[in-house]
């Protein structure tokens, strides 16, 4: 769906996709290291807002634990939770990045395989100690909106109100690691393509470090 803004392009987004191209022009091994100190700091940001959170929930927010469907699919209830599993198992679009990536990798069919599991494994921890936080500090009903956990730590009142900041900068320096990584993994896909014959040979070419 197109929609009309009014403005010719979205500078923002046009500066961020150039720096992280620019990151990936440097080469992977630094480009890698960079994203590892994203990642850390998006881990440790989230902890601090959960463990802070924690302190200001409210257990009655947990009751009902599931509410009862309405009658419709997906609508609370057992089938709401299959499809909101669903949507959290798609948000997280590592996985076919690491297959295209699997030529950058050491001993990949080792590696990958536990790189895989112990990266769903902390994926999962945090949506589920973020989910309990959010649907602790706020009623449920009140999280139907684009942006759920401003709203929860905005309902904490003055206690949570550093955390907003942090949210921010999670958010920001979510976009960032994620585009990179999505831009890396197209690169790879071009050259796959280039030395298949898919694409002019040009694209499978490479320069020595």
């Amino acid at each position: 769906m197109l929609v009309s803004t009014g403005a010719i392009i979205d500078l923002p987004a046009f500066l961020l996709t150039i720096f992280c191209t620019l990151l990936l022009l440097r080469g992977t091994s630094f480009s890698a290291r960079i994203n590892n100190v994203i990642v850390i700091a998006k881990i440790a940001a989230m902890l601090v807002v959960v463990v802070a959170g924690f302190a200001f929930v409210d257990t009655s927010n947990w009751i009902p634990y599931i509410p009862a469907n309405d009658g419709r699919f997906g609508h609370f209830g057992l089938s709401g939770v299959v499809q909101g599993a669903a949507v959290l198992f798609f948000a997280y679009v590592g996985f076919d990045a690491v297959s295209t990536l699997a030529q950058e990798v050491r001993e990949p069919q080792r590696t990958i395989p536990r790189a895989l599991v112990a990266t769903v494994a902390v994926t999962t921890s945090l949506y589920v100690l973020v989910g309990l936080v959010v649907t602790g500090l706020v009623h449920y009903k009140l999280l139907n909106v684009p942006d759920p956990v401003y709203v929860a730590l905005r309902s904490a009142g003055p206690g949570l109100e550093w955390a907003k900041a942090m949210i921010g900068f999670v958010a920001i320096a979510g976009l960032i690691s994620v585009l990179r990584v999505t831009l890396l993994g197209q690169v790879r896909i071009f050259y796959a393509m280039g030395r298949d014959g898919l694409l002019p040979t040009a694209f499978a070419r490479t320069r020595e470090s």
